[in-house]
């Protein structure tokens, strides 16, 4: 994928979704094991570790898999698994048709419709400014008590999908530090 307009990167997991996305063959049956093998033989740059020099584990590379069965895209048909999304044309529309995937995904993680979760969240950011306390991704996911683990990377995952999409009211950064964008305009 290509830069985001304002110059700087798309998120890891996004970018490593769309590889998976576009690299397995679009309605194929396949097993999830059979999927990482696919993508683990295509050495992608996008799973290729360079700071190890190596291609990521097949096992995690299966977590991704999986991820995008959460993301209901990994759906079961008959004994295996296909791939259902269409193909977007741009990097911002995938961006965006994934971010409210994630959108969904993140509601269903909390309990609540999807237009309640920038409030959740908002809340707990607001929260831990009031207790002087800085609003980074994973002490908003700490306050939210997501149960660890798993489930903890899984809502990390999904938020930062979500706020690679345009309509996402968050940002991100390396920090990473909630904040709320201003439209300038």
């Amino acid at each position: 994928m290509e830069p985001k307009p304002d110059g700087r990167l798309y998120s890891r997991v996004l970018r490593r979704i769309v590889a998976v996305i576009t690299t397995v063959p679009n309605g194929k049956k396949l097993s999830i094991s059979e999927m990482a093998d696919f993508i683990e033989g295509r050495n992608l740059s996008e799973f290729h570790l360079p700071r190890f020099g190596r291609t990521m584990s097949n096992d995690r590379i299966k977590d991704y898999i999986r991820y995008l069965r959460e993301l209901e895209i990994v759906v079961p048909k008959d004994d295996a698994f296909i791939i259902q999304f269409a193909a977007k044309r741009t990097d911002m529309e995938w961006a965006q048709a994934l971010s409210d995937r994630a959108l969904k995904h993140l509601s269903i993680m909390l309990k609540k419709p999807p237009d309640k979760v920038f409030d959740i969240i908002e809340n707990c950011r607001r929260k831990l400014l009031r207790g002087q306390r800085v609003p980074t991704l994973d002490s908003v996911i700490a306050e939210m008590d997501l149960g660890g683990g798993r489930s903890e990377e899984l809502f990390r995952w999904s938020f930062n999908v979500y706020a690679d999409g345009d309509t996402c009211p968050f940002d991100v950064r390396r920090q990473p530090i909630l904040l709320i964008e201003i439209d300038s305009a």
